[in-house]
């Protein structure tokens, strides 16, 4: 595949290479799909990359296989935020928003935050867009804490748990921005009313000790006002 690259480059058929690239992004190995990536960034300094959707295709893929090597621990948000700035802003704010998903620890958290903002993402967007991922999960989540087969059930109990612990740390990513207040409080009561409903009184408490650990209550009373 390398010698096919080299070809095509000898022969200026920067399409035909794009083409040809895109059908081995599927199963590339990550040396290769680096290599393309690197060689996308290449070819639009010199005004080489005239099939932007493709590379786009290319270049997604790379950043996505970065953030499948997180894996809950933080590696190089420098470098994710370096390759995910050169898409349009809907797909760097879902794939920032991917990343974000991934990282549990407040100080890696921080760092991700910086790593975006330096590199020019809407780091903010990605916030939101993360918690809206989380309700989402939360609301289409089929285990009922109701259900009598669940009391019985500590692998599925403790799956659940983990579940919701992660939805509720997710509203973190809010509180990292003073403008985002409103935001957090609205999510975080969409959460607590969906835990509620769910039946898991406690979850929902925690959530509410959560908000209430980034905010004072006349805060987050206000806000509260604001968003009802």
């Amino acid at each position: 595949r390398y010698q096919e690259v080299q070809r095509h480059l000898i022969l200026d058929e920067i399409d035909g290479l794009l083409q040809k690239a895109i059908t081995w992004i599927d199963d590339a190995e990550y040396n290769l799909l680096r290599f393309l990536a690197h060689l996308i960034i290449i070819l639009r300094q010199i005004g080489k990359d005239s099939m932007r959707d493709i590379s786009d295709q290319i270049l997604k893929m790379y950043i996505q296989r970065l953030i499948e090597n997180t894996d809950g621990q933080l590696v190089s948000p420098e470098l994710v935020a370096y390759y995910a700035v050169t898409l349009p802003p809907k797909q760097q704010i879902q794939l920032y928003s991917e990343l974000m998903w991934l990282i549990e620890l407040k100080e890696d958290r921080q760092r991700v935050i910086e790593a975006g903002t330096k590199a020019g993402l809407d780091v903010q967007a990605s916030a939101i867009e993360t918690v809206r991922y989380a309700i989402k999960i939360l609301k289409e989540n089929p285990i009922d804490v109701t259900s009598k087969e669940i009391s019985y059930d500590c692998e599925l109990n403790e799956k659940n748990l983990k579940l919701i612990s992660r939805i509720t740390s997710s509203l973190e990513w809010l509180s990292f921005f003073e403008t985002q207040i409103s935001e957090l409080v609205s999510m975080s009561n969409c959460i607590i009313r969906t835990l509620i409903f769910k039946g898991d009184v406690d979850s929902a408490t925690s959530v509410l000790s959560r908000l209430l650990q980034f905010y004072p209550t006349s805060v987050i009373a206000e806000n509260l006002l604001n968003t009802s």
